[in-house]
């Protein structure tokens, strides 16, 4: 909150805050750690990066220097869709936990199967993370019009992040039962 309270007293009036796009710019920017929270120096030396390539772009669909530019996110591998549901992309997120649930329910008891799935799933999801929030706060800052909205569109959700991590212990307790 006190960092907020400094962005907003350091700036003529909040509306100078909200900017409606990942510009260098505002990466730079005193907003850009309210817009992404948590590690947000890892994330301004990734969206650096990424920022000249997606700049270029000329359609909606990533292209392959735009995957990889962003680097290897760990958490993003480690974690994947939960990851995602913490750092606020729900679609992507309910997405990749149908994928693996599909591929749990598909394949059973088969735990060499669904581990190398979830492993290569992971993976991917480590490479293009950082690409995919990138493009992902993208849209959110588009959205925003208002301070308030810029403020609630960006950060991390945690609630979200347990509500998925609670999910995906129940389908695995009722797949487990009814297998």
């Amino acid at each position: 909150m006190q960092q907020i309270n400094r962005v907003i007293s350091s700036s003529t009036s909040a509306d100078n805050i909200v900017e409606h796009r990942m510009t260098e710019q505002f990466i730079l920017s005193k907003a850009f750690p309210i817009f992404v929270s948590h590690h947000n120096d890892y994330y301004k030396k990734r969206f650096l990066l990424l920022e000249p390539i997606m700049k270029k772009q000329t359609s909606r669909a990533f292209n392959q220097n735009a995957l990889m530019a962003g680097g290897f996110n760990l958490s993003a591998a480690l974690f994947s869709c939960w990851w995602m549901a913490y750092r606020r992309m729900y679609l992507p997120a309910t997405i990749f936990m149908l994928i693996e649930f599909g591929a749990l329910v598909l394949l059973g008891r088969h735990f060499d199967n669904v581990f190398w799935l979830f492993t290569i799933v992971n993976i991917c999801v480590g490479l293009i993370g950082n690409s995919m929030y990138f493009k992902h706060c993208n849209i959110q800052l588009v959205n925003c019009h208002t301070y308030e909205e810029y403020k609630q569109k960006g950060g991390t959700s945690p609630v979200s992040c347990l509500s998925f991590i609670t999910l995906s212990i129940f389908v695995c307790l009722i797949s487990d039962f009814a297998g």
